[in-house]
C-alpha cells in the first residue's frame, strides 16, 4: 500500500501533470474561417527579475501567390523601444505626455533573432547570418523594426515552408502599447512576426512589412496561433483566443498553453493583482481582467460588451470567435491600454469613476467594434487607418447613443450632458486646420495633431452624414455586404468605395446614388471645406402696378406681398445641394433648395407675411458642416450663439476627461 501511495505521490506532485481547462474552444470546434496562410507554434517563458522573454517558435508560412519567394521580411516591433534614434521614437521627447529619454539603461527594450532555421525534405538550414535589418519607409540606419532574412530555398507557388526560430526579447518599460510597469506585463507584437505578402500597388507580389512609426499601427496576416507561455505561479494571464491546459512545473512556475485560429495576432497580459470575471453569451466565452481596485465596475464592463455584441450582430454580423477578453490595467500601466488586438481589447478607467460618465463605456465598445473592423475585416492599418477606425468611431458613437439615450450618451453629470455622436463631430469640425489632407492616406503622413480629427472623426462623420441621407437601415445594408464578402480577407478603401457605389445604384435613383457617393469620396479623398451660411435678411416693399396702360392711369398703391431677400453664401469650396427652411411671421414655412454652385445668392421671397428666420440643412443631414452655427438667421434673438459656446465647452472638458484617464 505504501508503495502505490508513494508512486501516486511521484506521478501527480514531483513530476508535473497537465491539466484541461474548460475552454469555449476545444466545446465548441471552430471551422476553418481563412486562409491561414502564415501559422505559429509559440513557446516563450518570462524572467520577471530581468524582464526577459526567451522564446522559441514555428513558423508554418503558405505561399498563396503565383510567384516564387526569395526572402522573408519580419516585424521586430520591440526593437522600436531599442533607443531615441529608432523611427517611432525619433522627433519626440514624450509619449502620452510622458518623458522618456532619460530612462536608466534596463528599461530600454530589444529584440533578437538567436537562431533561424528553414526545414525541407527532413533538413534543416541555417539562415541566421543571412539577416539585416531594412528601412525601406524612411532609410533611418537606427531603426531595427524589419528583418530581411534571405532564403537559401525559395518558396514555391502553393509550397508550404517551415521555418524554426530561438529568440530574446528584453522588455521595455511601457512607453507605448508594450512593456511592464512595476509588476504589471502587456506584451503585445512581442515575437518576430512574418509581414503579408500580397500585390502592391503595381500588380506585383512583395512583401507588405512597413517600419513601426509613431502614427502607424499594424498589419499581418491570417493563421492559426498555438502558445505556451510560462510565468511565475503569482501572476494572473489573460491571452488572446482560449486557454486550452495549464501545468505546474517544479520551478514555482506555470504553463498555460492558448489557441487562437484564424487571427492576424497574438497578445497577452501578466499581473498578479488581476480580478478576473467570466461569463458566457451567446456561446461566447467573456472574461474581464480588472484591477482588484476597480472591482465596482465589474458589471459595468460585462453589461457595455453584451450590449455591443448584441448591437453588432443585430446590425453587421455574428462576432465569430468562441472568446473575448477585455484586460483593463492598473493606473499605472494605462498606457498599455486604450488598444485592440484580435479577440483581447485594452481598456482603461480610474479609482471611483462616476456612472454617469462613461469613458471607460465608449472604449470598451470602440475596442471590441475593431473586432469587426481591423480583426476580421482586416485592412491595411498602416496605409488606410480610416477604415478601422472610421469605422469603430462611427459604430461606437451609435452603440453608446443607443445603450444611454441621445444627448446624455457620454455623460450626466451635474446638469452636463455630452452626446458621444456630438463629440466626434465636434473633434473633427474644431480642428485647427481642415485643408491638412485627405483622410484616406498613410498613416505617416498625418500631422499627428490631426490624426485623431481626421481619421476618426471626420471618417465617422462623414458615416453618420451618409445615415441622416440614405436611412440607418440602408447604411447597415452595406457596410454588413463589405463585412461578409471582405471577412478574414485584407480590403482596400476602393474594393469598399466600389461595393457602396454598386449597392447605392441598387437601392436609389442614379442621380442620388451618385450625389452620395461622391459625397463620400469627396470628403474621404479630398480636403475641401463644407460650410453654408445665411448671412442676412432684408426687405423691400414690392409696390402694385403705377402708370399709364391703354389710357387706364394707375396710382400707385402698396401690395399687399411683401418682398423678403434671403443672403445664403458658400464659404467653402465644397459645392452640395442644400435644402433651406424660410420662416414666415405667420407661422408659415416653405422649403427652397439651392444648388450652391454660386459662392453667394440672394433668394427673393414674395408673400403676405415676412420672412423672420431661414435655417440651411433644417434636418441636420449634413454634419460635416464646420460651423453649423452660421446656418441659421433671425431678425429676432436666438440661443443659436449660446449654444455653439456651450458645445465647444462640452468638447473641452470631455478632452479634460481622456486626459485624466491616460496620464500617469
Amino acid at each position: 500500500m505504501i508503495f502505490f501511495t508513494l508512486i501516486f505521490i511521484f506521478f501527480n506532485i514531483i513530476i508535473p501533470t497537465e491539466q484541461e481547462v474548460n475552454s469555449s474552444c476545444s466545446e465548441n470546434p471552430q471551422p476553418v474561417l481563412s486562409q491561414r496562410t502564415t501559422n505559429y507554434e509559440i513557446q516563450t517563458s518570462l524572467d520577471d527579475i530581468n524582464n526577459i522573454l526567451s522564446g522559441t517558435q514555428t513558423i508554418y508560412f503558405v505561399n498563396q501567390s503565383n510567384t516564387c519567394i526569395q526572402n522573408l521580411q519580419f516585424y521586430m516591433y520591440l526593437n522600436s523601444f531599442k533607443n531615441t534614434e529608432t523611427s517611432f521614437l525619433k522627433g519626440t521627447s514624450t509619449i502620452f505626455g510622458n518623458q522618456f529619454s532619460n530612462r536608466n539603461l534596463n528599461e530600454w527594450g530589444w529584440i533578437s533573432i538567436e537562431k533561424i532555421t528553414q526545414e525541407k525534405h527532413q533538413t534543416k538550414y541555417d539562415l541566421t547570418k543571412n539577416t539585416r535589418y531594412i528601412q525601406c519607409d524612411d532609410g533611418n540606419i537606427n531603426d531595427q523594426s524589419v528583418l530581411e532574412v534571405l532564403l537559401k530555398n525559395k518558396i514555391e507557388p502553393g509550397d508550404t515552408a517551415i521555418f524554426n526560430l530561438e529568440w530574446k526579447a528584453k522588455i521595455p518599460k511601457t512607453i507605448a502599447r508594450c512593456g511592464y510597469s512595476r509588476d504589471f506585463y502587456f506584451l503585445s507584437h512581442w515575437f518576430p512576426q512574418l509581414g503579408v505578402f500580397e500585390k502592391n500597388k503595381f500588380g506585383i507580389w512583395d512583401w507588405n512589412c512597413h517600419q513601426f512609426l509613431r502614427s502607424t499601427e499594424f498589419y499581418a496576416d491570417f493563421g492559426n496561433y498555438n502558445v505556451q507561455i510560462t510565468v511565475p505561479q503569482k501572476y494572473i494571464v489573460g491571452a488572446s483566443g482560449c486557454l486550452i491546459s495549464e501545468i505546474l512545473n517544479l520551478n514555482n512556475t506555470v504553463t498555460r498553453k492558448y489557441q487562437a485560429n484564424d487571427v492576424i495576432d497574438f497578445a497577452w497580459t501578466a499581473y498578479p493583482n488581476f480580478k478576473t470575471k467570466e461569463e458566457i453569451w451567446n456561446g461566447i466565452k467573456i472574461k474581464l481582467l480588472i484591477p482588484s481596485e476597480y472591482d465596482d465596475q465589474i458589471d459595468r464592463y460585462i453589461k457595455i460588451l453584451i450590449f455591443a455584441m448584441e448591437y453588432m450582430e443585430n446590425h453587421i454580423g455574428r462576432y465569430p470567435y468562441p472568446s473575448i477578453t477585455i484586460v483593463c490595467p492598473p493606473f499605472h500601466g494605462l498606457k498599455s491600454g486604450l488598444m485592440e488586438y484580435p479577440t483581447l481589447i485594452t481598456t482603461g478607467s480610474v479609482y471611483g469613476m462616476p456612472k454617469n460618465i462613461r469613458t471607460t463605456e465608449s472604449l470598451v465598445v470602440h475596442e471590441f467594434v475593431h473586432q469587426y473592423f481591423m480583426a476580421v475585416v482586416a485592412n491595411n492599418e498602416k496605409e488606410e487607418p480610416w477604415l478601422d477606425e472610421g469605422f469603430s468611431t462611427y459604430f461606437e458613437d451609435r452603440i453608446i447613443d443607443s445603450a444611454f439615450g441621445k444627448s446624455k450618451s457620454l455623460v450626466d453629470f451635474i446638469g452636463i450632458k455630452i452626446d458621444n455622436r456630438d463629440l466626434t463631430r465636434l473633434e473633427y469640425t474644431t480642428m485647427n486646420n481642415h485643408r491638412e489632407g485627405p483622410t484616406a492616406r498613410p498613416a505617416w503622413l498625418f500631422n499627428e495633431k490631426n490624426y485623431k480629427s481626421l481619421i476618426y472623426s471626420k471618417t465617422a462623420t462623414t458615416l453618420h452624414t451618409l445615415q441622416n441621407l440614405i436611412g440607418e437601415s440602408n447604411l447597415d445594408t452595406i457596410i454588413k455586404s463589405y463585412f461578409n464578402l471582405w471577412k478574414f480577407k485584407h480590403p482596400k478603401g476602393i474594393d469598399f468605395m466600389n461595393l457602396m457605389k454598386s449597392e447605392l445604384l441598387k437601392k436609389f435613383d442614379s442621380v442620388i446614388a451618385i450625389r452620395n457617393y461622391e459625397l463620400f469620396e469627396c470628403s474621404l479623398y479630398d480636403s475641401k471645406i463644407l460650410d453654408y451660411a445665411v448671412t442676412n435678411i432684408t426687405y423691400e416693399h414690392q409696390l402694385k402696378k403705377s402708370g399709364i396702360f391703354d389710357s387706364n392711369y394707375l396710382s400707385p398703391e402698396i401690395s399687399a406681398l411683401i418682398h423678403s431677400k434671403v443672403h445664403v453664401e458658400r464659404t467653402g469650396d465644397w459645392i452640395i445641394p442644400v435644402e433651406i427652411q424660410i420662416n414666415f411671421e405667420n407661422g408659415s414655412s416653405q422649403i427652397i433648395n439651392w444648388s450652391g454652385i454660386e459662392g453667394s445668392k440672394i433668394l427673393n421671397i414674395y408673400n403676405s407675411s415676412k420672412v423672420i428666420s431661414a435655417h440651411i440643412d433644417p434636418k441636420h443631414n449634413l454634419l460635416l458642416d464646420i460651423d453649423l452655427n452660421n446656418n441659421s438667421f433671425s431678425v429676432e434673438p436666438n440661443q443659436v450663439a449660446l449654444i455653439w459656446y456651450s458645445n465647444k465647452f462640452m468638447f473641452y472638458f470631455q478632452n479634460i476627461l481622456q486626459s485624466l484617464s491616460i496620464l500617469l
